[in-house]
């Protein structure tokens, strides 16, 4: 009976991920095959295969990855305990399997979301998760995993960090390039895009709705605000900002775009922080709504002590930058 029933919901993941499924259902899809597979470890090959078209791109690439991790080291040391052995990670409970969950609300904005899910215990005794979605090329997609749960033992934060902080270090003294980790968040460099001249120019006249005005931002820094805190897992995040001015104040200059900056302590909608200079912006298309691969801006600076309030990103389409640039490009 239990083969069975792997064997429905693996069907019914294979209709959400090619469906225009909402976030809810691909998170419900997504549970339901974590109560009826129960991981433990990496997963095995025919697991990721099962529920790879329910993952971004970058979080499949990392848990294939995390299985040959596992692999290396255990051949390597083959009396010792590789990583990523055994236990849940996908939960903040390692090793005692919820009786049940209940996806209790989905906030998102245009391309991201976060299903914030309950777990019980078999004595009904409860902790919250958060599954964090992203729409990838205009289908949502399981992205990471940040586990909140009372264990002394268990998982905390940021699955996807867990596995960048574990996996993306050289490791000279057990023959492991982390080259191989990195390469799952990085973008191939032909698949970016600079803007045409002007091609914001529209956003000077009327900055109309927010819809017309939207990038995602991505960045190394800090993750709180208010006040900042640190952040040392090296992981690449990403949060959905705005234009909020252009040519308008004292410190912006018309070659920067105002953007709103809300990171909050790490659960914000959005914005830079201290370690983020340098990132790109990348234009979501107000006519389609998706995340494209046109830089629309890189993070430069901002004049509040505390990562709130606003940031101010140079642009990416005025000649100075077009002309400094495309020298160096292919």
């Amino acid at each position: 009976m239990r083969r069975s029933l792997i064997g429905l919901g693996i069907l019914s993941i294979a209709r959400l991920a090619s469906a225009q499924a909402t976030p809810e259902q691909v998170a419900g899809s997504f549970w339901d095959w974590h109560a009826l597979r129960q991981p433990s470890g990496a997963l095995t090959a025919d697991e990721l295969t099962e529920v790879r078209g329910l993952l971004t791109m970058e979080f499949a690439c990392l848990l294939e990855v995390a299985g040959q991790f596992r692999l290396h080291f255990s051949k390597i040391a083959p009396d010792e305990k590789p990583p990523f052995e055994e236990g849940d990670f996908f939960t903040s409970s390692a090793y005692e399997r919820p009786a049940k969950f209940k996806i209790e609300s989905v906030q998102g904005h245009s391309t991201m979301a976060t299903a914030l899910t309950r777990f019980y215990s078999e004595d009904d005794s409860s902790w919250l998760d958060r599954l964090e979605l992203r729409l990838e090329n205009g289908q949502w997609k399981v992205a990471d995993v940040n586990r909140g749960g009372p264990f002394e033992f268990g998982n905390r934060g940021s699955f996807l960090g867990q596995l960048y902080a574990a996996m993306s270090r050289d490791i000279p003294a057990a023959s492991w390039s982390g080259r191989v980790a990195r390469e799952c968040g990085e973008r191939p460099n032909n698949s970016l895009e600079l803007p045409t001249l002007g091609q914001f120019n529209y956003l000077l006249k009327s900055r109309g709705s927010i819809q017309n005005r939207r990038a995602v931002i991505v960045g190394y820094g800090l993750q709180g605000a208010i006040p900042a805190f640190s952040q040392d897992d090296w992981v690449r995040y990403r949060g959905e900002s705005s234009v909020a001015n252009l040519e308008n104040g004292s410190v912006l200059g018309a070659q920067n775009f105002q953007f709103t900056n809300n990171p909050g302590k790490g659960n914000g909608v959005g914005g830079t922080c201290s370690g983020d200079s340098g990132g790109p912006a990348f234009w979501v298309d107000p006519a389609t709504g998706q995340e494209t691969n046109v830089v629309m801006a890189v993070n430069s600076y901002s004049i509040t002590p505390l990562c709130n309030g606003v940031d101010y990103q140079l642009r990416t389409d005025i000649a100075v930058t077009l002309d400094f640039v495309t020298p160096y490009l292919d």
